[in-house]
């Protein structure tokens, strides 16, 4: 194994521990900031979702807030949020796959430690 070789398995490490890291952080929708791990957030999607299909107008949601308190969600809202949080996790993925892909570019014997330093998160 070469240098650059142990360098690219440690910063690909490195790079998913990031990950890691933001996924536990928050977004923002309808401006208001939200955290990324709420796993029942899938649920009140789907509650949302059938009360907009029965034309339900009364259905909210007492959804909480990262940064404060939890806010009153209509079914549209409701949806909106959880888009909000795909969006957010969608492009946390996709910057972990470039950076994945960046390091794959960078040659085991030729490429250079100072080239897998430079793979960073944006």
């Amino acid at each position: 194994m070469t240098a650059v070789f142990d360098a690219k398995r440690a910063k690909w490490a490195e790079l998913r521990t990031e990950h890691a890291r933001r996924m536990a952080g928050t977004f923002t929708a309808g401006g208001k900031t939200f955290t990324i791990d709420q796993p029942d957030l899938a649920l009140a999607m789907m509650d949302a979702f059938l009360a907009q299909r029965a034309n339900d107008a009364s259905w909210q949601q007492r959804w909480p807030t990262a940064d404060g308190p939890a806010v009153l969600l209509s079914a549209a809202q409701m949806l909106a949020l959880g888009r909000a949080r795909h969006a957010a996790v969608a492009a946390l993925g996709n910057t972990l796959e470039s950076l994945r892909d960046q390091l794959r570019a960078i040659d085991n014997n030729t490429g250079t430690l100072a080239q897998v330093a430079a793979v960073v998160w944006p």
